[in-house]
């Protein structure tokens, strides 16, 4: 046996066909198109775009930075409108499922109330534990701030409360009306209402701020659906990063490369209505009135804006601009 014949077999084996039937060609592309669609299908998964699950280190400072401002301005505003001692600080910032917040709330623990932000169509939660709501109440009756033991509110208790939401949704106003967020409170939430405020699988941002209101302490809780975080984010990457100043070092060398720029003056009367009727006929040697007075200087322009009255000048072998007098910026 050859080496050639040890390879593809003995003469005595049946030959190969040489051609296929139309049908066994058609079973064959058939058969892998059938694969191939099947492994598409396999590899396509849902994916929501609201559901991002963790913040960037930067995202969380510049959160953090937003909220810092907001508790210190509703320290000051609620410390003024109680003329009590209060102490506001920001606890924690999370993104987490809506569900597992849900898991931590509980009945009677805190009072529930909804706020919306004009720029964005959609609810957000806020609450305020409810023995440091009923301090605040008591201070606002002229008491000395005591918690109370009750677990039903009353009509008058009702109506302080929702001032208080009220209150606090003009301060978020206050210190959020720079990224555009507008807060308008809407109404008080139920503990049954609560799971219906929205989808569980939700990613949401809650931001925890912990209060003392004299002896008294607590949490007051911001939960921001997966629309307002985003638009919160966005805000915050378009704005707060275009107002970083750079180092030293490139401001430095911002201004050295700025000095070599090369701007355009222009030594001219100021701008004078002239009829079509006149120009239209204009010609060389023909003397064109302007509407400008007599003793009217000229006026040194810069990249089109007027900087000073100057009056045409040489120096040495060149033109140059006298300046008389600077032009304010109302002219």
């Amino acid at each position: 046996m050859s080496a050639v014949e040890g390879l593809t077999g003995s003469h005595d084996s049946p030959p190969m066909p040489k051609s296929l039937s139309q049908s066994e060609i058609d079973a064959m592309f058939g058969g892998g198109a059938a694969v191939e669609s099947a492994g598409a299908v396999d590899n396509v998964q849902e994916h929501s775009f609201s559901a991002q699950r963790s913040l960037s280190s930067e995202q969380t400072q510049e959160i953090g930075d937003l909220s810092e401002r907001f508790a210190r301005s509703f320290s000051s505003s609620l410390s003024a409108w109680l003329k009590a001692d209060v102490s506001v600080r920001l606890g924690a910032v999370e993104r987490a499922p809506y569900s597992d917040l849900l898991e931590a709330m509980s009945e009677g623990g805190a009072y529930f109330s909804s706020l919306s932000f004009e720029a964005v169509s959609a609810v957000s939660l806020l609450q305020l534990d409810m023995q440091l709501g009923y301090c605040i109440l008591d201070l606002l009756l002229g008491g000395s701030g005591k918690p109370s033991l009750n677990t039903e509110l009353s009509h008058v208790d009702e109506q302080l409360f929702q001032a208080v939401m009220i209150f606090i949704c003009d301060e978020l106003t206050t210190s959020w009306r720079s990224i555009g967020l507008t807060a308008k409170h809407l109404d008080r939430i139920l503990y049954s209402q609560i799971n219906r405020l929205m989808p569980s699988d939700e990613q949401v941002l809650c931001l925890t701020f912990e209060m003392r209101v004299g002896a008294t302490q607590g949490n007051l809780m911001l939960t921001l659906p997966a629309a307002v975080s985003s638009f919160l984010l966005r805000q915050l990457a378009g704005t707060w990063k275009g107002r970083r100043e750079h180092s030293p070092i490139v401001r430095q060398r911002l201004m050295q490369l700025s000095k070599k720029i090369a701007c355009q003056l222009t030594l001219q009367l100021p701008s004078s209505r002239v009829r079509y009727h006149d120009i239209f006929r204009i010609a060389v040697g023909q003397v064109i009135e302007l509407n400008i007075r007599q003793g009217i200087p000229p006026q040194l322009m810069l990249s089109g804006r007027p900087l000073f009255e100057a009056n045409a000048a040489s120096h040495g072998s060149s033109r140059a601009a006298l300046l008389q007098a600077e032009i304010p910026d109302e002219a």
